[in-house]
């Protein structure tokens, strides 16, 4: 994460089709966000963090800062920046199926994990299981 004294020239999201750099989001665009720092959070790929897993916060945010100059050009230097590595939050396969779904116990599970490893999917996949839990309850 990391905040800037001025816009950056990028659109408000990036994902990129190939390369270290997976997603890269100016957090500081979402709604009711307006007039604070230019606020951007950037996600490394599968490969990247793998390769880079035990590389310490200050190298790895330094990293991410450059592939993230690499696309945007030379970056002013951050009011504020932190990394935060998230050990166990990809589903590099996930399930495939939007939820789990057991009728006769009337038990479920779902996650981001199912369809992904986007917040979209934990969404999608919630969705499903209450439509799941909801068709039981009208069925019962």
């Amino acid at each position: 994460m990391a905040a800037f004294p001025a816009r950056l020239p990028l659109p408000d999201a990036l994902r990129p089709p190939a390369g270290p750099v997976a997603w890269a989001a100016r957090d500081s665009a979402k709604p009711g966000r307006e007039g604070g720092a230019e606020a951007w959070v950037v996600q490394a790929g599968h490969a990247w963090s793998r390769e880079n897993l035990e590389l310490p916060a200050d190298a790895a945010l330094a990293a991410l800062l450059g592939l993230l100059a690499g696309i945007a050009g030379p970056l002013p230097t951050p009011l504020h920046r932190a990394a935060h590595r998230w050990r166990f939050a990809a589903a590099e396969r996930p399930l495939g199926r939007a939820c789990l779904w057991d009728p006769r116990l009337a038990i479920g599970l779902g996650g981001d994990w199912c369809l992904g490893d986007r917040a979209e999917a934990a969404w999608d996949s919630g969705t499903a299981l209450a439509g799941a839990l909801l068709g039981a309850a009208h069925a019962g």
